[in-house]
């Protein structure tokens, strides 16, 4: 039988320089685990506008179910206007407010919850209080189920971050994932100092974690948990862009993960797709 994921957070379009492509790091990593052989769902918002029209048909290409999908008048479907560098590193301009600002819950939405595996959450759609509220309710609920893994996946874009909020939504997860500028800013607010796996491991035992991921671009990731420490280099590729590789990663994490592989095999995993996407364009690559 497939484990479940379910993704909870924004979905939007990436307006890059050639064009359109269909995004939000919650997305991104359901794509992506759905390929790794994973069964899942999104919860998330958009508006009843052409953009979001266009979501509802792109998913349906990709064979991405919409079942948990709400859809408002009165919010518009959100957009990030992406920056490329010289070394294809993007950056984000969101706009603000849009439907994702404004996810629900929905009685639709508890079936797909108790039977889930792993739940996936991020940071930007806990910009606005009312989608963070949500959250909240569904974290407290999928924290007494014993079966479930939470994930936190951490991606701070300014200014659409508190970082008490992010404090807080650690203290829910069991897992969290994030680059290794994030680690350096998530540990000097909380005022814990040293090397990588020194700083993981303090978040670790302050937030009670299972374990955590950080990527490092192209110097690979770091693994830490109360009993191990990994690491793999990073691998070399002809960069196109780094928009959605870290979703990819943490897809290939999960699914390896859920099904126990030791963690060097998780890593290899993992490494190998976010490479493979950073090598294409946009987050949502064929196979």
């Amino acid at each position: 039988m497939k484990k479940k994921i379910i993704c909870f957070g924004e979905v939007l379009w990436d307006m890059l320089p050639e064009g359109k492509v269909l995004g939000g790091a919650p997305l991104n990593v359901l794509y992506h685990a759905i390929q790794q052989g994973l069964e899942g769902n999104m919860i998330t918002a958009i508006g009843k506008d052409e953009l979001g029209t266009q979501i509802k048909k792109r998913c349906e290409e990709l064979g991405l179910s919409i079942d948990l999908v709400q859809e408002y008048e009165n919010f518009q479907t959100g957009i990030a206007a992406v920056s490329l560098d010289e070394n294809g590193s993007a950056s984000y301009e969101l706009v603000k407010p849009v439907a994702y600002d404004n996810i629900l819950e929905e009685n639709a939405q508890q079936q797909y919850l108790q039977e889930c595996d792993v739940f996936v959450f991020g940071s930007l759609a806990n910009r606005d209080e009312a989608t963070r509220n949500t959250l909240i309710k569904l974290l407290d609920k999928q924290k007494v189920k014993t079966d479930c893994t939470i994930v936190f996946d951490i991606n701070l874009r300014a200014p659409h971050y508190h970082m008490d909020v992010i404090s807080e939504l650690m203290s829910y997860a069991n897992i969290v994932k994030l680059n290794d500028d994030e680690l350096v800013e998530v540990a000097a607010h909380l005022d814990l100092s040293g090397e990588p796996n020194e700083l993981m491991l303090g978040l670790i035992n302050k937030f009670s974690l299972d374990a955590m991921v950080c990527t490092r671009g192209a110097n690979g990731a770091i693994y830490v948990d109360k009993n191990q420490e990994a690491e793999i280099p990073g691998k070399k590729i002809v960069l196109v862009d780094t928009v959605g590789s870290g979703d990819a990663f943490l897809a290939a994490f999960i699914s390896s993960y859920l099904q126990q592989d030791p963690i060097d095999i998780i890593l290899k995993k993992a490494n190998e797709l976010g490479a493979f996407v950073a090598s294409n364009r946009g987050a949502i690559v064929s196979y």
